[in-house]
């Protein structure tokens, strides 16, 4: 929605239905653009340790948000696609071989 360059103020919602920037706002925001990060991590239960050999996935067990479906999260020299689906359910596709995935505490 924003070429990449994520906003550290958008609007527009209730009168175009779809986000539009601020325009007396920074693009690209640092924190802003970290913050759409941060949320992914918490909201899949992300953690990766590598020199472990190990990626962790906890979502919720009921994502409040519905499925959610991310594409293009580096694991190393990886491209992963990570999808959640309503019940917390996780597929993790792109994970080398000699990583272990830990779903469940």
């Amino acid at each position: 929605m924003f070429g990449g360059r994520w906003p550290e103020l958008y609007s527009g919602l209730p009168v175009t239905g779809k986000p539009a920037p601020y325009p007396a706002s920074c693009r690209p925001q640092a924190w802003a653009a970290a913050s759409a990060g941060a949320v992914l991590t918490v909201a899949l239960g992300l953690q990766a340790d590598l020199p472990g050999r190990t990626l962790t996935v906890r979502p919720p067990r009921s994502m409040p948000f519905g499925e959610l479906t991310v594409e293009g999260i580096r694991l190393g020299g990886a491209t992963l696609r990570i999808r959640a689906n309503r019940a917390g359910v996780v597929d993790v596709e792109g994970v080398p071989a000699d990583v272990r995935i830990v779903h469940s505490a």
